[in-house]
């Protein structure tokens, strides 16, 4: 995360993946990973802005 910062300039930065992916790549439960996602939103962080149910979407 910290290359994308630098790479963008931002604290911003998009991630190719719906939630099943993520979690996969992550290696963690995907419904852990949406609570977690929620839990961050919840705390006002925007890094789960745009991660989708399911592909295509």
């Amino acid at each position: 995360m910290k290359t994308q910062q630098l790479r963008q300039h931002s604290d911003e930065f998009d991630i190719e993946f719906d939630r099943e992916q993520l979690a996969n790549y992550l290696g963690v439960n995907k419904s852990v990973l949406s609570h977690e996602l929620k839990e961050m939103e919840r705390e006002g962080r925007r890094c789960a802005r745009g991660i989708s149910q399911k592909a295509g979407r």
